[in-house]
């Protein structure tokens, strides 16, 4: 059901940090054509369940997860990191503005947009950097999901299911470093490196599949 997808959707706790709007709102509205912000006015206001201290609309994290199924579903960016980088007041909901930035970005954004995004979603911990902790966690969260997908496909089959649980966790787990320490010692020339913002970019520069996957 629709609410245990969101269940499990939630596995990785907010991180949210204080930080900096990908985009200035001036230019969000300058972004969007009147049926664009109609529809995403409608949007929020949909899914809006809560406030602010001082009585704005908002949209929690659940909140946010439902809409990710029922309006995103062709979007590939985790839906937990998506939040916090909307999050920009770090009070654990989205105010009409952060809202609408994430979507301006996300339907109208130029390349640069797109990659302060992506910056800001892989950099869990809100701590300007890209690191091996940051990529390790969000690909664990994957997995999890992957995990409950067989739960459901092998719910009847409790002793089935603990049998390839137990047989694939070594190896999505030296897999996953594995992958990850060759990432970064192609990307920073260190294993365990860490990539700003700029090398972030400069990194996106020089490899196309970055382009293309935005």
């Amino acid at each position: 059901s629709q609410s245990l997808c969101v269940k499990r959707m939630g596995i990785l706790q907010s991180l949210s940090r204080a930080r900096k709007p990908v985009v200035d709102l001036a230019t969000v509205y300058a972004m969007l054509d009147d049926p664009s912000l109609t529809r995403i006015e409608n949007v929020f206001q949909k899914f809006c369940d809560t406030a602010t201290s001082d009585g704005m609309p908002a949209m929690s994290t659940q909140s946010f997860l439902k809409l990710y199924l029922e309006e995103w579903r062709h979007v590939v960016m985790p839906a937990e990191q998506c939040f916090d980088v909307g999050d920009v007041s770090s009070t654990d909901m989205l105010r009409f503005e952060d809202y609408v930035t994430i979507e301006a970005v996300r339907m109208q954004g130029s390349t640069e947009m797109r990659r302060a995004l992506i910056f800001r979603m892989l950099d869990v911990d809100g701590d300007e950097f890209v690191s091996f902790t940051d990529l390790q966690r969000i690909y664990r969260g994957q997995m999890e999901q992957f995990k409950y997908a067989l739960t459901q496909t092998f719910k009847s089959n409790t002793e089935e299911l603990n049998e390839l649980n137990t047989l694939l966790e070594p190896f999505v787990e030296a897999g996953l470093n594995r992958v990850l320490t060759g990432f970064f010692a192609e990307a920073t020339g260190s294993p365990s490196g860490k990539l700003n913002e700029a090398d972030f970019n400069a990194l996106a520069d020089r490899d196309p599949r970055f382009n293309e996957w935005l």
